[in-house]
């Protein structure tokens, strides 16, 4: 019995299936109303852009273009809708973190400035800034804008979050606004929240 259940914990891990059995909500339609009301309430709002993710594509996160977890690209598994990524003012990755690496306060790579790397973990430093775009809900107007303004920062941060995962969406926001004010980094870099809810437009 112990090792059935220490094979299905492992499971769960690695395929970040875990969020769901502590203390998340149900994965529903989000409207724009909604996420922006969670926003308020948690006091979050450091933010440049507060955007979407198309629906259709959320599953493009796992693919080999935008998978930051090589660990579970090589072994097929679904990469985790929580996720925060660090690139330079030339579009390329230069930290990430994912929701499957662990506890976010455990891997804070937000607790030196400018960022704690750990070597460690499996992540995919071929990633480029750009190819996210592909994957928002915006208009060629506001692709060209937010890749101006990316080429003017020292770094912009991407945050994959969603209400539905409750606790763990809500530690990383919150550790990315302690880290913007203690470090007095907000003019220095671009913050994109892109919501991965599956999204309404009312």
């Amino acid at each position: 019995m112990k090792l059935i259940a220490s094979i299905f914990t492992m499971v769960l891990i690695s395929s970040c299936g875990f969020v769901h059995y502590m203390g998340t909500k149900s994965t529903v339609d989000k409207s724009s109303l909604e996420v922006d009301n969670y926003l308020i309430s948690n006091k979050i709002s450091f933010y440049d852009y507060n955007l979407f993710i198309k629906d259709e594509l959320i599953d493009s996160l796992s693919s080999k273009k935008h998978a930051v977890n090589l660990w579970q690209l090589e072994h097929g598994t679904e990469q985790s809708t929580i996720q925060l990524r660090i690139y330079d003012s030339l579009g390329v990755l230069v930290n990430a973190y994912v929701q499957c690496y662990g506890e976010f306060k455990r891997l804070n790579i937000l607790s030196d400035k400018p960022y704690k790397k750990f070597n460690y973990l499996p992540t995919n430093f071929e990633l480029r800034f750009n190819d996210n775009l592909d994957l928002w809900n915006i208009n060629e107007s506001d692709r060209q804008e937010i890749l101006a303004k990316a080429r003017q920062k020292k770094y912009t941060i991407v945050v994959y979050w969603n209400i539905w995962s409750n606790y763990y969406s809500k530690v990383m926001l919150k550790e990315l606004r302690k880290y913007l004010k203690k470090y007095q980094m907000k003019d220095e870099v671009l913050i994109i929240l892109v919501n991965t809810d599956f999204s309404k437009t009312n």
